[in-house]
């Protein structure tokens, strides 16, 4: 069974990582087309470029609307590890039991 579970947890790592480098390349990729083609010659109401740089667009505004929530994440997730790392008993509540306190009535 751990055999298992350590190879259902590369396939999850190694499918979460292809996936956030697909993210990454369609913004990047994105905001590099919008950035060329800015300047192009227009056709009318049917250009395909312009429809094109309304998705991209459309793909960047949707990563913006995530950031916060992004950012929030990683913030308290680093300040969690670095809490639990360092020793502090930020988590613990302390009690006569973890103090070792005996309670003789």
């Amino acid at each position: 069974m751990n055999i298992f579970s350590s190879i259902y947890r590369r396939k999850i790592f190694l499918i979460s990582a292809v996936l956030c480098a697909l993210l990454v390349v369609s913004t990047f990729a994105s905001a590099l087309f919008i950035a060329l083609e800015t300047e192009h010659d227009c056709e009318g109401e049917e250009c395909h470029i312009c429809e094109c740089i309304e998705l991209c667009e459309a793909i960047l505004q949707q990563v913006e609307t995530a950031l916060p929530i992004v950012t929030a994440s990683i913030v308290f997730s680093v300040v969690s590890i670095f809490l639990y790392l360092s020793d502090v008993d930020v988590f613990c509540l302390k009690t006569p039991v973890s103090q070792k306190i005996r309670l003789n009535n």
